[in-house]
């Protein structure tokens, strides 16, 4: 779900078109896709290591914050989402 970038004169200018994928905007992206394939969010899943995704993992039924920054562990520790650590310890 990459973003669209504006083409003027058949080049692209640097600037993006509609819905960022980003923060709230990659839940609209994805309920859009979702909404065009016919499908819903019902038994979905969602991993995420960055604060920026907490309304994506808020939208799916099963989160998991994997290796998380400081405000998402935080959140998901009031949300009881799973947390993972995938570093290596050595």
């Amino acid at each position: 779900m990459a973003i669209k970038l504006a083409v003027k004169n058949q080049q692209y200018t640097g600037e993006v078109q509609g819905i960022l994928t980003y923060q709230q905007g990659k839940v609209l992206r994805l309920q859009e896709w979702l909404h065009g394939q016919n499908e819903t969010l019902l038994g979905s899943y969602g991993y995420s290591d960055s604060s920026n995704d907490i309304p994506l993992l808020s939208a799916v039924c099963l989160a998991y914050v994997v290796n998380p920054d400081q405000r998402l562990k935080q959140y998901a520790n009031q949300q009881g989402w799973e947390m993972v650590c995938w570093k290596n310890v050595k």
